[in-house]
Parts: structure tokens; C-alpha cells; sequence
């Protein structure tokens, strides 16, 4: 019950309510003896009168009152009155960022502003050993700056929940539910040991909403976002709203990883990569057209550079699919380097991507031991994605960072590492990993993100010439494979641009003939497809609704001919990402039915005969997927 206006308590003249929470209400009113407006937060009386929150809550508020920033509100005084907890608090004359919120997302330059002031007074806790542990919007406010030309304050408030860092008591069963659900980093929903990253985490979460205007895991049901948070992979503002820059994406990744170590260092790093995604970049330089008939391919040499531009394509009618055939296409600007290349990788060699340390790394490993014999790669960023070349001489992988995420090759041996297009191609500011064609293993099927948030199923050489752009009319795009002769890609697309699946469809390489759907299962379910090496079948990963969080994930196989789909080896742990062994006897895939959770992607390699049967696990350590074919 709300105490009316001109109510004394503990000195103070209530004037009226500011806000309400969980934890008690907060009132504007004016203090007992200075000429001054105050914030009163007085607790909820089951708080209240719970013996340990009040010892717990007296401790906390003091280390509070030790924190004298422009950008933390600052804790003046707390007591209990008449068995009731209170705080007193510098009362800011503004708005709290859930307010702003209900007015739609904040611009991304706005955004970053708040996040960056946050950050300061995080950074300033955290070296004083305090943690927040209850980020979020609602703890962020907005005042207007002292001077027009200044933009506005941002404050952060509500540092009573906060926890010493070194601090070895444990919460009590009152203070195991002082979360809020739609910011709660993994370890802290575990209840694990806290530190600072668990409020970079906090903040990740409050930069999506701010850039988005809806929370990362939007669910009415405090524990289908909890289990998100604990599973499911960080969501991409430019899924929401395609015109943001996709290195957002890449900051909600690394700020809201599932494993702390993964997460940025500090608030510091978070804001300076946020701010670089969203700096416009460096306009290119113009160059003549040139038309695509007279483009030869390039000799293998590092010295020779040939300059191309993009050609204007006219917008096609609403058909189902259009191509940019070769004479219109796209011809983008490219370094032509030869490809990193050496001994072919033996049969019996796939190459996974494997956590070890801490790090998702690329290994060679013997396919018929499980054993790892070689690291491939060796950067702090995660390399994920590998695909071999089809005379396997060579190795196409993603590399994520922060920043990006970037395409690059190396030779099977790991020499001669680089990126894949020495020259961000233009038009494809984010590129998935690529098909390679057997039949000529000059061609590249990618999905591209142009600059306007849009994906695009393109066909380039590996020397960077687009060879055809094809818009499907979908939003989600993903896993294009060649068909072993070359004449046919296969893909997973949807309507809807946040999937994490649509149907499996198939397209002729040359652009000639109907986008054709080759799976029939509810939208949002295919993922993943690869090729066999006959091209008979095409192996890719099924959601099944059965009633779990997310559903589950079964390994299926479709026959290109007759469409008829059949399970490969059912289990109720997650699997993923299926591949092909180079005689077509074999199929391998991603799984958690050893119990190793899909928490980051990571989970272990398994192989399974290609009629089904019982599988047996490839390889021990967990990793996010393998190669050991072209895909």
C-alpha cells in the first residue's frame, strides 16, 4: 500500500510515488532538514522482515554509499523504520530507459551513448569490488544535460542488491530470486560464483534492447527465458531491424556469450566495439565500369590486381526467384592471390572445429580414432565452419570476432592462412559459410548481407568475381551446398528473418528454371543441408516440436528425386550439422546425447552408417562442427 502525499517517514515528507518493483517502492520526498528532494526506496515487507536480507541489505547499501560517480546515483543514507527498510538516494529529475522503451527503440547512436555512460559507472564499481547484478533498463536514468549542446545524463541507480566481489557468504533463499529474468547471465541463474562479467553480460542484453526495442528472449514465461539464456544462442539485432550494421551482431555474441571467459574483458571493450560498428565506414573509391563479358579469369599470381566495380541491376518482377546472369553481374573489386595450397588431406583426415583451452580451434583428426593430430589454427578469435576443397588441398573456415565475421583459407596444413577475399567484397558486409563446387572448384555458393540488411544467395569465385546473385524473396537465408555435378545449390531458407531454420529448397546454379522446395516440414524446421557424394540424398537437421523449450534436433536424410525423407538416428539429445564421409557410407553430425549441452554450439562429432543404426561418438572433445568432404 502506496503511503499518500504528506506522510512523515523517518523524517521525510513524502510527496508522491516515483516508481514500483519487486523490491519495494521508490517515493519522491523532501528531507528532513535540507532543502532538498530525495528518492526514498522503501523495501517490501516480506523483505523487510526477512533477518537475513536486512543484515545483507545494510551491508550492501554501505558499500554503495562509497560510490561517488557522475554516472551512479548516489546512495545517501539507509535505516528501518518501524520494521520497514529504506534507502535514500539522489533523486534525479527524468526518466528510467523502460519508459523511452515504450516509445520504440533508441537510434543506435543513441543507444551506444547510454550503454557507453553505463559502462563508465560499471567499470568504476567493478575496480571498487562491487558488483550491480540487476542491470537493465528500468536501473537507467535519463536526465536532461545542464548544457543544450551536451547530450543527455545517464545514471545508473540500484547498486542495493549489489554483491562484494569477494565476498564468500551466500545468497539466501530470498536473495536467489533478486534476478530479473530477461537480463540474468547463465552463472548467475546457476547460482555459481559471480564476477564482473556478469553484468557485461547484463549490459549486452540492455545494448539489444535498446537497439531493438524488444528483449533478447521475449517469452511470457519467467522459466522459458531463463532456459534461453542457459541455451540459446545471443540474438541478431539486424534480425529484428535489418538496417542496423551487422557488427552489432557481433558485440550481443561476445558480450552475451554462454561462458564468461568468452565475454568481453570489461564494459570498456563492449562500447568501443559497439561504437566502431556503428562508425560509418570509409567511402570506397570509384571506378570505371567495366563490362562483365570482357572478365577472363586471373592467373594464380599475388602480383597481378585487377580493378572491378558493381554493375546496377534492375529490380526484377515478383517472381519467386530472379538470377543476375554473368553478362549483368555484380563484379566486385578483388585481390587475385593464388589459394593457399599443399599435400591433399588424406581421406581418413577430417577437420573440426574443436573448443580446447577455451577456444574453438581447427584440428586434423584421424576419422577411424577419434585422434586429434593436429592444430590447424591458433588465433584468440573462434574459427568455426571449416570446409575442405574439393581436391582437398585447401580450407575455407569462418573466423568470429567482435567485430565480424570473416572468411578465410588456408592450405590443408594450415600454411599460407588469410583471408579468403583480401578485400571486403562490396555488397557482402557478412558472409556464411560457403559451398564449394566439385565440378569446379573455382566456385563458391555464400550467403551474403548487403548493406541494406538484406540476404542474398550470390555464386562467386574465389577470386571475387560474382558470378550470379540470386534473391529467393526470403528473409532468411543459409547453408547453400553444390550438388555433386555442380548444376544444382541446395539451401535452407524462411520467411521470417530471426528463424534458426525454414525448408530446404533447391536452385540451378545457372539461374535458368523454378526455385523448386524439396522438405515440406513447417516453416522454421530444415536446416543444414549437405549433399551426398553420389547426389542421390541430402542429409540436414530437423527441429521436432515435442514439447521442449526449442524443440528437438534429429539428423534427416531427403532423396533428391523422390523426396522421400527418412530419420538417420533418432535420439532425444540435440544433433546437428551432418556431413558426409568421401565414399557416401558415412554420415557425421553434431550431438548432446552424450549429455554435453548445445550451451555456445558446442557439443560432439558422432558418426552413423548411412542406413541409420547405432552411432558411435568420433571424437572426445566437444567442438561446433566437421568436415570431411566439400559441403
Amino acid at each position: 500500500m502506496a503511503y499518500p502525499a504528506g506522510t512523515l517517514f523517518a523524517g521525510f515528507t513524502i510527496d508522491r510515488v516515483l516508481g514500483t518493483g519487486g523490491m519495494g517502492t521508490v517515493y519522491l520526498a523532501r528531507h528532513p532538514r535540507l532543502p532538498r528532494w530525495d528518492a526514498l526506496k522503501l523495501m517490501s515487507a516480506d523483505l523487510s522482515g526477512d533477518p537475513g536480507f536486512k543484515v545483507r541489505f545494510e551491508r550492501e547499501a554501505d558499500l554503495a554509499a562509497q560510490l561517488h560517480h557522475r554516472n551512479i546515483v548516489t546512495v545517501y543514507d539507509r535505516g528501518c523504520t518501524d520494521d520497514q527498510l529504506w534507502i535514500d538516494m539522489q533523486y534525479v529529475a527524468g526518466t528510467d530507459c523502460s519508459e523511452v522503451l515504450k516509445d520504440g527503440p533508441l537510434s543506435a547512436e543513441r543507444a551506444v551513448h547510454v550503454v557507453r555512460e553505463v559502462g563508465i559507472a560499471l567499470d568504476y564499481a567493478h575496480a571498487g569490488g562491487l558488483l550491480h547484478r540487476d542491470v537493465k533498463p528500468a536501473n537507467i536514468l535519463l536526465a536532461p544535460s545542464r548544457h543544450a549542446e551536451d547530450l543527455e545524463q545517464v545514471l545508473l541507480m540500484d547498486f542495493g542488491i549489489a554483491k562484494a566481489i569477494n565476498e564468500a557468504v551466500k545468497l539466501t533463499s530470498v536473495g536467489d530470486l533478486l534476478l530479473t529474468p530477461d537480463y540474468a547471465a547463465p552463472e548467475q541463474i546457476r547460482l555459481e560464483r559471480l564476477d564482473h562479467r556478469v553484468d557485461v553480460y547484463a549490459l549486452g542484453c540492455v545494448l539489444y534492447e535498446l537497439l531493438t526495442g524488444t528483449v533478447p528472449y521475449p517469452s511470457h514465461y519467467r522459466a522459458l527465458t531463463l532456459e534461453a539464456h542457459l541455451s540459446q544462442p545471443p540474438p541478431r539485432p539486424s534480425a529484428v531491424l535489418p538496417a542496423l550494421p551487422p557488427g552489432l551482431d557481433f558485440v550481443i555474441a561476445k558480450a552475451m556469450a554462454k561462458q564468461r571467459e568468452h565475454r568481453y574483458a570489461n564494459c570498456a571493450d563492449l562500447v568501443k566495439e559497439a561504437a566502431a560498428a556503428i562508425r560509418p565506414p570509409d567511402p570506397l573509391p570509384q571506378a570505371a565500369m567495366v563490362p562483365a563479358a570482357t572478365v577472363r579469369a586471373e592467373p594464380r599470381t599475388p602480383k597481378v590486381v585487377r580493378r572491378f566495380v558493381t554493375g546496377l541491376v534492375a529490380i526484377a518482377s515478383l517472381a519467386a526467384a530472379f538470377v543476375v546472369p554473368s553478362e549483368k553481374s555484380q563484379i566486385l573489386t578483388a585481390l587475385s592471390l593464388p589459394m593457399p595450397e599443399s599435400a591433399a588431406l588424406p581421406v581418413e583426415h577430417l577437420v573440426a572445429a574443436l573448443e580446447i583451452e577455451g577456444n574453438v580451434d581447427l584440428y586434423i583428426v584421424d576419422s577411424g580414432s577419434g585422434a586429434v593430430l593436429e592444430r590447424l589454427t591458433t588465433s584468440t578469435a573462434d574459427d568455426r565452419g571449416p570446409s575442405i576443397s574439393p581436391d582437398r588441398q585447401s580450407i575455407i573456415y569462418t573466423q568470429l570476432t567482435a567485430e565480424q565475421q570473416t572468411l578465410r583459407v588456408m592450405a590443408a596444413d594450415g600454411s599460407g592462412d588469410r583471408e579468403l577475399f583480401p578485400r571486403e567484397p562490396q555488397g557482402c558486409l557478412q558472409m556464411d559459410r560457403p559451398g564449394w563446387s566439385r565440378a569446379q572448384p573455382d566456385l563458391l555458393a555464400i550467403v551474403c548481407v548487403n548493406d541494406a540488411g538484406r540476404q542474398l544467395l550470390r555464386v562467386i569465385r574465389t577470386n571475387g568475381q560474382v558470378v550470379h546473385t540470386f534473391d529467393v524473396k526470403r528473409a532468411y537465408l543459409a547453408d547453400p551446398t553444390f550438388s555433386p555435378d555442380g548444376a544444382t545449390i541446395a539451401f535452407a531458407a524462411s520467411g521470417v528473418a530471426a528463424s534458426n531454420g525454414g525448408a530446404l529448397y533447391t536452385i540451378a546454379t545457372d539461374g535458368n528454371g523454378e526455385l523448386q522446395r524439396l522438405t515440406t516440414a513447417p516453416a522454421g524446421s530444415d536446416n543444414g543441408p549437405a549433399w551426398s557424394p553420389d547426389g542421390t540424398e541430402i542429409v540436414f537437421r530437423r527441429r521436432i516440436d515435442d514439447g521442449s523449450t526449442g524443440g528437438n534436433f534429429e539428423i534427416y536424410a531427403v532423396g533428391v528425386a523422390d523426396r522421400v525423407e527418412r530419420p538417420i538416428a533418432e535420439h532425444e539429445g540435440r544433433d546437428g550439422n551432418p556431413g558426409w564421409s568421401p565414399d557416401g557410407e558415412l554420415i557425421t553430425f553434431m550431438s548432446e546425447r552424450d549429455g554435453l549441452s548445445y550451451t555456445d554450439n558446442i557439443s560432439h562429432a558422432w558418426v552413423v552408417g548411412v542406413e541409420g543404426g547405432k552411432p558411435r561418438q568420433l571424437i572426445q572433445d566437444g567442438g561446433q562442427s566437421v568436415a570431411w568432404t566439400a559441403r
